[in-house]
């Protein structure tokens, strides 16, 4: 197999893998903690609806249906 060379020109520059990683690292976490915060507000704005529906008090469809003379039958 023929052994091709190249000119310093011509050899690509690469970014080295251990440079980049902290940078990498530093965004993920940010995003990660965004999408954490975003969670907490959604499940927290559940919750509050949650315990609004829960403290309405239960609605009786009739009366009617509990007046004494109709519970005898």
């Amino acid at each position: 197999m023929p052994t091709i060379h190249l000119s310093p020109a011509q050899r690509s520059t690469e970014v080295s893998d251990s440079s980049m990683k902290p940078w990498v690292v530093g965004i993920g976490s940010v995003v990660i903690a965004i999408q954490l915060v975003a969670v907490g507000m959604v499940v927290s704005g559940q919750v509050e609806q949650a315990a609004r529906q829960a403290v309405k008090p239960v609605q009786v469809s009739s009366t009617v249906d509990l007046h004494p003379a109709n519970m005898a039958q």
